[in-house]
């Protein structure tokens, strides 16, 4: 053996799905029905099931978990993929209303098929849910769009398409683009990141919330549209804004968050 760790987990199933990235981090799904211990973290519900997200790295160190909160009711987490960058997707279904930090959405049946995309920091950058679905199974493809399957009842709205069951249920599968392009909608506006000059030539600049101007370590992330981080900058205080270039970069729209470890500000960065 070269090395194993212990979590408290109870009421739950864990480590049910792992993945890993190029370094050799591994992540892992599990559920919890009443609190579940990582190290110092800790993760608590209510009485009803909710998933989580966890990644150690290659030594097997806990770095952090995630919850997928349904405030009184059931969030179940299936399967994960992980990109070679460490962004990784997770499916499930939840009812009524999931909460994911700066993603947040609302179940139009009950239950509701859901595909999250987080960061290599446990960042959510992308949530899109389902009626009437359970997801099983989700894979990403190079080009940076995602193969979900599962199963649906009666009908299910994909995109433009409805598709409607032969029996009681029915299997599909289904390819989804431009993942990162769609949680603008369903995140809080309180969360929204002031960007100048948007669309821009290259050069712009992020305006940083009030509620960080005394912050002394805050991260900038800049995301392409298919959810890889191509930039990191610490950030240094000394004025309200941060200035921008990404003329180096390919024309597209990309995604800028800024966190100070606890809270995450995002916005859509179009660079024409």
């Amino acid at each position: 053996m070269i090395w194993a760790n212990q979590y408290g987990i109870p009421a739950s199933s864990g480590g049910d799905n792992l993945s890993f990235d190029a370094q050799g981090s591994f992540y892992s799904i599990g559920i919890t029905s009443a609190a579940a211990y990582f190290n110092t973290d800790s993760i608590t519900n209510a009485a009803y099931p909710n998933g989580y997200l966890l990644k150690c790295d290659a030594d097997g160190n806990y770095l952090w978990a995630k919850n997928f909160n349904s405030p009184w009711a059931e969030a179940y987490v299936w399967s994960n993929y992980t990109t070679i960058d460490g962004n990784t997707f997770v499916i499930g279904e939840f009812n009524h209303s999931l909460n994911l930090g700066s993603c947040s959405t609302t179940a139009v049946s009950n239950p509701d098929m859901f595909v999250a995309l987080y960061s290599p920091n446990g960042d959510c950058l992308g949530l899109k849910n389902f009626g009437a679905a359970r997801g099983a199974a989700v894979v990403g493809l190079s080009d940076g769009s995602v193969v979900v399957a599962g199963m649906f009842f009666n009908t299910v709205n994909i995109g433009n398409d409805t598709y409607h069951s032969y029996g009681s249920s029915d299997m599909f599968i289904a390819r989804l683009d431009n993942f990162i392009d769609v949680p603008e909608l369903e995140r809080k506006a309180g969360n929204t990141l002031m960007i100048y000059a948007n669309p821009t030539t290259g050069k712009c600049s992020v305006t940083i919330p009030s509620e960080f101007l005394s912050e002394k370590n805050i991260v900038l992330r800049i995301y392409n549209s298919e959810g890889r981080q191509i930039r990191e900058y610490p950030v240094s205080v000394e004025d309200e804004n941060i200035r921008l270039n990404l003329e180096a970069e390919a024309k597209g729209i990309y995604i800028a968050t800024l966190s100070n470890g606890k809270k995450q500000y995002t916005g859509k960065i179009v660079f024409e």
